[in-house]
């Protein structure tokens, strides 16, 4: 196995090991479901229960799915990309012969993939219950791969944006900036095309919004292929971003002799 392949696996094994952080994400996860569930309850019964064409099943899907693709990633990983790159811990890093945001992007993409199906079977029977079965069934395995490209999308553009420490040695206020887009015109609390179209029409071609809506779009029953096509564009600018700004971030770091 290449050194990728175990900088991945032992991401999963760290995450599975700390079963008390693992429960604890998964349960907030879980009252965050509930919470959204009772307030799309409340909304669909009072507009004969639908709203925006979803119905309040399809809403519990999105959510679940929407919350599953967000949570696994940590909310300040943009940060500590950033701490280690001022640390030095990177440098020391770029001696090793293997791609250093490539080692971290296999590590992370580990660690997340493990949260990610510990969220997606618990809220997936939680979702059961409290709202019946998934309103398509192939609409449902093609959220749960749509999840795994959200996943690799989101550590990308983080990588991509935390390896503005190379210039500016401090990447705190682009995290904040960046969970604040994710939640907004991710469509996390509310699927975009419910908002009014002028907004939604902003947000949907946005990176933002492959990382939660398309996921819970699929989970609702409302996909489509455009919505899939966005989503692996996305993934290939998000990857040859994080590859170059690392690339050109190492080279500064050589010229100024680490």
């Amino acid at each position: 196995m290449n050194a990728y392949g175990i900088a991945f696996l032992t991401g999963a094994r760290r995450t599975l090991a700390a079963r008390g952080d693992l429960s604890t994400q998964v349960g907030m996860m879980l009252l965050v479901i509930l919470a959204l569930s009772s307030v799309w309850h409340a909304a669909t019964a009072a507009h004969g229960g639908h709203i925006g064409g979803y119905s309040f099943g399809e809403l519990v899907w999105y959510i679940t799915f929407a919350e599953a693709c967000t949570v696994p990633v940590p909310a300040r990983a943009i940060e500590d990309i950033g701490e280690e790159i001022g640390s030095g811990e990177v440098a020391v890093a770029m001696l090793r012969p293997a791609s250093v945001v490539g080692i971290r992007m296999a590590i992370d993409g580990g660690a997340a993939l493990a949260r990610q199906w510990c969220c997606l079977l618990a809220g997936g029977a939680f979702a059961w219950i409290l709202a019946g079965p998934p309103p398509s069934g192939l609409s449902a395995i093609l959220a749960v791969g749509a999840s795994f490209l959200s996943l690799l999308l989101s550590i990308a553009l983080q990588h991509a944006l935390g390896g503005i420490a190379f210039w500016l040695k401090d990447a705190r206020s682009t995290w904040f900036l960046f969970q604040k887009l994710i939640l907004i015109g991710g469509g996390v609390l509310i699927p975009l095309n419910l908002l009014p179209h002028a907004v939604a029409a902003f947000f949907i071609p946005l990176p933002f919004a492959a990382i939660a809506y398309v996921p819970g779009s699929f989970a609702a029953g409302h996909g489509s292929i455009a919505l899939v096509l966005e989503q692996c564009c996305w993934l290939i600018v998000g990857m040859g971003a994080a590859f170059l700004v690392f690339a050109r971030g190492e080279r500064r770091l050589e010229v100024l002799g680490g």
